[in-house]
């Protein structure tokens, strides 16, 4: 649920029900200890669960004036290192053997702005941790001298024990006698005494403010278990990472070269500082991750890989390069674009990474799909998961899979209707509006948008597959297209699922939910 006033935005897991905004307002930063619910019977958060994400609006309001001279320090710096960038570039390209003194010029000034821009940034993001700390602590020192004098307020027929049992109750919207109060650190389950309120000073460590980012992943070559070559994609969050170090190397190697090759400029023909400079601009491409040479063509190749994703001799592949089954019936291409990528994987609520892969082929029935997950680029399949999904003919399906791996790719798909069981479910559409599930969209749905379903199954499934059908254009998705989506389910235990890509419930169905 978001409260535009509040730094931080509390983060309702599945099953729970919606705090009031006065809570939110108390309970700012305070993680819950593990297995604690706000009353008993409900479903434990999630592991790992993140309950708290930064308000862009309000966290910024409450950060200390030098957060805005900072990025805008950021910015100068950003723009000062690309100018000088491109000049001392223009130089090495036109200025022939007269080149060298512009150069080396330029590298000052390059040399400054790279280092302010990765300051700025560093400094902004230790100034966001303390502000979270400070918004926590301040919560905390609220509910240690005000929480009980706002709860005989609202039941001053009550002793303080008792209004603060029954605060709590309303806030989250629980019957009176079964809430449980104070969840950083003065109460932790069901067990936990009512009415006993938080303590000054035991506030949780402090709330996570996590952004959600999505990157395109790359395409490497690795080996299945039975040795066989498949292709594998970095995982697009710590690829996202890994980009932010190898662009700075980049530009910290690019300095250096070139200033070593401007050096030798009055020696050199404008020919040959041409040649140079086009081989240095490969170059920090090729520092992204290993692999790239190959997809550039640097090898003789056109770059696109081998139908069946071995790649190069290197152990490199490309991940727009699809891979092709052994009798060419199947297609799978890694999802690369933002857009398609927000309105599938963006859509999923969960601390795990996830892949996307767009799949084409033909099945009378069900087909068969297999995932490899490694912990490196050339190793073989640490973990191998088989789905169950329906592929039409001349309608893309796309996959999405969670893991915490470094490496994921596509090894083979076949048909085979015996590769999944149907899970009995009972459903009801998601109203985003009304108020019993104002808050349980998650971030993603309010760009790409959503169709969600409350799901009850029948059975357990550790990781039941769940497929859709939209129709509805989604980045470069066509309409129609397939989407199939993974989550744990328990029987008896309800659970939201959603169709990323569908702006409105209309476009998209819930087809099947099976367990492979």
């Amino acid at each position: 649920m978001q409260h535009e006033t509040q730094p931080l935005r509390f983060r309702t897991p599945p099953g729970w029900p919606t705090p009031s905004a006065e809570w939110i307002a108390m309970y700012q930063g305070a993680e819950p200890p593990t297995g604690w619910t706000p009353a008993p019977g409900l479903p434990a958060a999630p592991a790992e669960w993140v309950f708290w994400r930064a308000e862009r609006r309000a966290f910024r309001a409450a950060m200390p004036p030098r957060a805005r001279r900072l990025r805008v320090l950021g910015s100068i710096g950003a723009a000062v290192a690309l100018v000088a960038l491109a000049a001392v570039v223009l130089a090495a390209l036109l200025g022939g053997a007269g080149a060298a003194a512009p150069a080396v010029i330029g590298l000052a000034p390059l040399v400054a702005g790279v280092a302010l821009w990765v300051i700025a940034a560093s400094r902004s993001a230790d100034l966001a941790v303390a502000t979270a700390e400070r918004v926590r602590q301040e919560a905390a020192g609220r509910r240690a001298t005000e929480l009980t004098m706002v709860a005989r307020s609202g039941r001053p027929d009550l002793d303080e024990a008792a209004a603060l049992e029954a605060w709590h109750a309303t806030a989250w919207g629980v019957p009176a006698g079964q809430a449980v109060t104070g969840h950083d650190g003065s109460g932790s389950g069901p067990g936990a005494t009512p009415g006993s309120g938080p303590a000054p000073g035991a506030a949780a460590a402090p709330g996570t403010v996590a952004a959600s980012a999505a990157a395109s992943g790359r395409a490497v070559a690795g080996s299945t278990a039975d040795g066989s070559a498949q292709r594998l994609t970095s995982s697009p969050l710590r690829r996202r990472a890994r980009s932010v170090v190898g662009l700075t190397a980049g530009a910290a190697a690019f300095v250096l070269v070139l200033g070593a090759a401007t050096a030798l400029a009055p020696v050199v023909s404008r020919a040959q500082q041409v040649g140079t400079s086009s081989a240095l601009g490969l170059g920090l491409q090729d520092l992204g991750a290993p692999g790239d040479q190959a997809s550039s063509g640097v090898d003789g190749s056109d770059g696109s890989g081998s139908s069946d994703g071995s790649g190069s001799a290197d152990g490199s592949a490309d991940s727009s390069a699809p891979w092709v089954s052994d009798d060419g019936a199947f297609r799978a291409t890694f999802v690369t674009a933002d857009d398609d990528w927000n309105a599938t994987c963006g859509t999923i609520d969960t601390t795990d990474d996830c892949w996307a892969w767009s799949i084409t082929g033909d099945c009378s029935g069900t087909a068969k799909v297999t995932v490899d997950f490694s912990a490196s680029a050339e190793g073989r399949a640490t973990r191998t998961v088989t789905r169950g999904v329906m592929i039409g003919s001349g309608t893309p399906l796309v996959l999405t899979e969670l893991g915490n791996e470094d490496y994921a790719g596509v090894s083979k798909i076949t048909c085979d209707p015996a590769v999944a069981t149907p899970v009995g479910i009972t459903k009801t559409s998601i109203d985003p509006d009304g108020a019993a599930n104002a808050g349980s969209w998650p971030d993603a749905c309010y760009d790409a948008g959503c169709a969600g379903w409350r799901v009850t199954p029948e059975a357990d499934c550790p990781a039941a597959t769940v497929q859709f059908s939209v129709r509805d254009e989604a980045g470069h998705l066509p309409n129609p297209h397939a989407l199939v989506v993974t989550t744990p389910l328990h029987a008896g235990k309800p659970v939201d699922v959603w169709a990323g890509g569908a702006q409105s419930a209309d476009d998209a169905t819930l087809d099947e939910v099976s367990c492979s």
